[in-house]
């Protein structure tokens, strides 16, 4: 572009600048890390926009991360801490765990955290090898919202529990208040100690995520008598919708705090009203899902429970 068609930013105040600047980066796509690197001022602008939310689902894109928090001369010693508030680690193939341990440990005050892969380097059988729950980075983690799978305590047995303190603690749940739990069908309910979620004073918003109705149905059976006094909602997310009636209705029966969610893009043609009356959508796996906050969805969970209770 020429001098003549160029737009003369140099002539805005500098705080339009930097809005105009900041706007353009929210969509985190490649035009946005191309700001960046314009000039040294707009690069101060914009990259804690940038570090805000980190999403990694590749091998490769989490050897880069962990390559830039290793050497980072321009940025300030504790950018990452200050910066990212999200961090999610989906699926991918097998992520090396010093790239995982060292991301968590520069990330150490990050208030939402999805981690929605088994990570095998950590959890294989190889007891030489490092282990998660013995790792000071996972250990001082202190997540308001966290998103976790149940596989990731596989090979952990006296982990399942939701004991912040004491032995064999669990203190990443010290300051949760939004859990989303992947119930694994390599676990027996039998496994984990859900007496002790009644100890989890601080969770006010639980989503526990099956495969199938049945599976829903069985787990909240041991679940639902141990819910904390402080829970306002629990959600059971729900792949397929075989049985979904039947659970809908146990769930009508046992508690008024629960509700079932399903994924945007599913065809609910064959499920009657009384079932989808106790129903919401979860856009579980929509693009923006990747950097923004639930707080959609959980709204629309405590909707639909007031909703139900007849509070609306």
């Amino acid at each position: 572009m020429s001098d003549k068609n160029s737009f003369p930013f140099g002539d805005l105040p500098e705080d339009l600048n930097r809005s105009i600047f900041e706007a353009a980066v929210e969509d985190l796509d490649a035009t946005a890390w191309a700001c960046a690197r314009l000039c040294k001022s707009v690069k101060a602008w914009t990259e804690p926009l940038l570090y805000k939310h980190i999403f990694i689902d590749s091998r490769i894109r989490m050897a880069r991360l962990h390559r830039t928090i290793r050497s980072h001369p321009s940025k300030e010693p504790n950018f990452f801490q200050r910066t990212v508030k999200s961090l999610t680690l989906g699926s991918g193939s097998r992520y090396s765990s010093d790239d995982v341990v060292g991301i968590l440990n520069a990330c150490a005050q990050v208030e939402r955290l999805r981690i929605k892969t088994l990570f095998i380097p950590l959890l294989e059988c190889d007891w030489t090898s490092p282990r998660l729950f013995n790792q000071p980075a996972w250990n001082s983690l202190r997540p308001k919202e966290l998103e976790v799978s149940d596989d990731l305590f596989l090979f952990f047995f006296n982990r399942h529990h939701f004991r912040a303190s004491g032995m064999h603690a669990n203190p990443i749940f010290t300051n949760v208040t939004h859990l989303v739990l992947d119930l694994s069908t390599h676990h027996r309910r039998g496994w984990w100690a859900w007496d002790t979620l009644s100890q989890f004073n601080t969770l006010t918003h639980l989503c526990l995520c099956v495969t199938k109705a049945h599976s829903g149905r069985i787990w909240l059976l041991s679940i639902v008598p141990h819910f904390p006094s402080a829970l306002c909602v629990c959600v059971v997310y729900i792949d397929h919708f075989l049985g979904l009636e039947s659970l809908v209705e146990q769930i009508m029966i046992m508690e008024d705090r629960i509700v079932v969610a399903l994924d945007e893009g599913q065809d609910t043609c064959s499920l009657n009203r009384r079932t989808l009356e106790k129903t919401i959508w979860w856009y579980k796996y929509e693009m923006k899902g990747k950097v923004e906050s639930d707080g959609g969805f959980w709204r629309r969970a405590e909707a639909k429970v007031a909703e139900l209770r007849g509070i609306t």
